[in-house]
């Protein structure tokens, strides 16, 4: 796994831990939920762009491939 997605992975599980427990306080802090909530959706599309563009990468590497072997008739 690409370096950068499992750190932005990483930052997404502790931010939702900290919502989970700003949830769970006695007077839970609705301001601080909706920020950390915020930060979690940037991180979480940064990942799914992060996925997109390597999924991408993929795809392209296998068209260069199939084109290799694709012999060409004159």
């Amino acid at each position: 796994m690409n370096p950068l997605m499992k750190a932005l992975r990483v930052r997404h599980e502790i931010l939702q831990s900290k919502i989970e427990g700003e949830m769970k306080a006695k007077q839970p802090d609705t301001i601080r939920i909706t920020a950390l909530k915020r930060m979690k959706l940037k991180l979480r599309d940064q990942i799914a762009a992060l996925e997109r563009a390597g999924a991408a990468f993929q795809q392209d590497r296998l068209n260069r491939r199939q084109m290799k072997t694709i012999p060409i008739k004159a």
